[in-house]
C-alpha cells in the first residue's frame, strides 16, 4: 500500500464513525510507522482497545511503558484486558513484568517481583497458545534460577508447546481452523 494517508483517512473514518477496532489498529499503526506520530497513535490504539479489539490494547500498554510520558497503571490495565481476553502476548509480557520489572527503564509503578505470579501468567500465556511463554517456562524449570528444578513440569510445558504448534500448523493463513 503506496498511498498511507489515504489509507490512514479511511482507517481513521472506519474506527471513529463505526467503532471498528481493527481499523483504529491499523490508522495507529500507520500513524507510528509511516507518520512518527506516537501521540495519534496512542489515540488510536486506545479507541481500538475501547471498541474491544485485543491487539490494539496490547499495543496501547507498550506505548504506555515505553513513552517518555509513562503510564504503568494504564499499561497494566490495557494488557490485563488483553489478557483476559486471551491475546497470549499480554499474558506473557505481564509475566515477564513480575519476574523482572526493572526491565522496563525509569518505571516507578510496576508491581515488585513476584515469581509466583510471573509464573501464573506465563502459564496463562502458554494455555492460551502462546509459544514464547511455554518456551520461557520450560526454560526456568530446566534451568532451575528462578523456579526449582523440575523435570516434570519441563515436560508439561513441552507437551503444551508441541500441542500450540500442532494447532498453529493446522491453521489456515487467515487465522481459521482448517476442516478436519
Amino acid at each position: 500500500m503506496k498511498n498511507f494517508k489515504a489509507a490512514k483517512e479511511v482507517f481513521s473514518e472506519n474506527c471513529e464513525n463505526f467503532k471498528e477496532g481493527l481499523s483504529c489498529q491499523n490508522a495507529a499503526e500507520i500513524a507510528s510507522l509511516n507518520e512518527h506520530n506516537e501521540e495519534n497513535a496512542l489515540k488510536y490504539f486506545s479507541l481500538g482497545c475501547q471498541y474491544g479489539f485485543l491487539p490494539s490494547c496490547h499495543n496501547e500498554g507498550l506505548m504506555n511503558l515505553r513513552s517518555e510520558n509513562k503510564n504503568e497503571k494504564k499499561a497494566l490495565s490495557c494488557l490485563h484486558k488483553a489478557c483476559n481476553g486471551n491475546f497470549p502476548e499480554s499474558c506473557h509480557l505481564i509475566g515477564t513484568l513480575y519476574l523482572n520489572p526493572k526491565i522496563v527503564p525509569g518505571a516507578t509503578n510496576l508491581p515488585p517481583r513476584d515469581v509466583s505470579q510471573g509464573v501464573i501468567f506465563l502459564t496463562k500465556a502458554c494455555d492460551q497458545g502462546g509459544a514464547r511463554a511455554c518456551k520461557t517456562l520450560i526454560n526456568m524449570y530446566e534451568k532451575g534460577d528462578i523456579v526449582g528444578k523440575s523435570a516434570s513440569m519441563v515436560e508439561l510445558f513441552k507437551a503444551k508447546l508441541k500441542q500450540n504448534l500442532e494447532k498453529k500448523l493446522k491453521m489456515r493463513p487467515d487465522g481459521i481452523s482448517a476442516p478436519s
